[in-house]
């Protein structure tokens, strides 16, 4: 239970060694402003998290009895359904965020302020991420319901941790402000895109 449970402890202090990387680029791009802008998507982080989590955390026991059981046709249709409504999901709140942005800072922040512009122009590109994120978890989630700790521990640490890190000494410096907004985002995409191209090379082998 510990080992398989290693993935989700990495995942639950991931979000706060996000939010600590963050406030570091902030801080040093754009000074408190920034940090008064980026701490809205902080706001929103666990609240994403938690929807990509219970499609996990609902799926797993069902694909892990199934698992135990032999019955791979299960465990396969309670991935497709679990992957389908994790799509859906992230694409909903990610559309929702992107198109709200503006709404969402104001609710933090004064109309006006040089936060509020960060916010208002930054969050819809943080937005972007939300889809990736919440795939990922489901993803991960499934691994680990199939006793593939150490591929769900090291796709955790990969999009939680070492990513994070890379991308944020990289993306300022190349993109600008966007860079700071993006690392995220982009840490979550290819982490997914690891994720899909291991299991495709282990297709047949549920």
């Amino acid at each position: 239970m510990c080992k398989i449970g290693v993935p989700a402890l990495i995942g639950d202090t991931a979000i706060s060694f996000m939010l600590v990387i963050g406030n570091y680029m902030f801080i040093d791009a754009l000074g408190e402003d920034g940090v008064a802008a980026f701490s809205v998507a902080c706001y929103l982080m666990p609240i994403v998290f938690m929807f990509g989590n219970s499609v996990a955390q609902s799926s797993m026991p069902i694909v892990s009895y199934n698992h135990g059981c032999g019955q791979d046709g299960r465990v396969r249709e309670t991935f497709r359904m679990s992957l389908a409504v994790g799509a859906a999901t992230g694409f909903l709140v990610s559309a929702v965020v992107f198109g709200g942005g503006g709404a969402l800072a104001s609710c933090f922040l004064e109309r006006g302020t040089r936060a509020f512009e960060l916010a208002e122009s930054g969050i819809p590109l943080f937005a972007i991420g939300f889809v990736f994120f919440t795939l990922n978890i489901v993803l991960i989630g499934y691994l680990q319901s199939l006793e593939r700790s150490r591929e769900a521990t090291i796709f955790m640490l990969l999009r939680g941790y070492a990513l994070v890190f890379a991308l944020s000494l990289i993306m300022p410096k190349a993109l600008g402000v966007a860079g700071l907004w993006l690392t995220v985002p982009a840490a979550e995409a290819i982490t997914l895109g690891a994720i899909i191209v291991r299991l495709v090379r282990r297709k047949g082998k549920v």
